[in-house]
Order: structure tokens, then C-alpha cells, then sequence
């Protein structure tokens, strides 16, 4: 019989196979970020929409790393309870 532990472990294994291969393109782009991008390409400046994207990108990656964070010292204190515990 599979334990409670393997099956969260098979669980989030299969959502995460999921959500790699079920991903959908998205446009991560305000209006006005938009419309500055199209009014500079008009121009002739394609260098300021690179930039609008990776400024985009930057933001978005913030919240990521403070969770990746938050859960890596809740796995700590975790393991050391559980260490203590013993």
C-alpha cells in the first residue's frame, strides 16, 4: 500500500508534468507598457521594448525567489523539529 508521503511526493510530481507540459503562452504586458513598446517600434527603437521585457521578467521573478526562500526555511525548521523530536 502506498503511503501518505509517496503520494503527495507522486501528486506533486504529476501536477508539475502537467503544468510543464500544459503550459499556455501568456503576454505579460500592461496597456501602457503596450502602447510605449508599439510607439517606439514605429520609431525605429526595438532596444526599449527588450528592455520593457526584461524589466517584466525581473519583476515577476521576485515573488518566486521569496517563496523559494520562505519554504526553504520552513524546511529547515521542519527537519530540525522533527530532528529534535527524535
Amino acid at each position: 500500500m502506498i503511503q501518505a508521503s509517496q503520494l503527495r511526493f507522486i501528486i506533486a510530481v504529476l501536477a508539475g508534468l502537467a503544468m510543464l507540459f500544459f503550459s499556455l503562452d501568456a503576454e505579460a504586458q500592461c496597456a501602457m507598457c503596450k502602447a510605449s513598446i508599439e510607439s517606439s517600434v514605429k520609431e525605429g527603437e526595438a532596444s526599449v521594448g527588450a528592455g520593457i521585457n526584461n524589466g517584466i521578467l525581473y519583476i515577476m521573478g521576485i515573488p518566486y525567489m521569496l517563496i523559494a526562500v520562505a519554504g526553504f526555511f520552513i524546511y529547515k525548521h521542519n527537519k530540525k523539529l522533527m530532528r529534535v523530536g527524535q
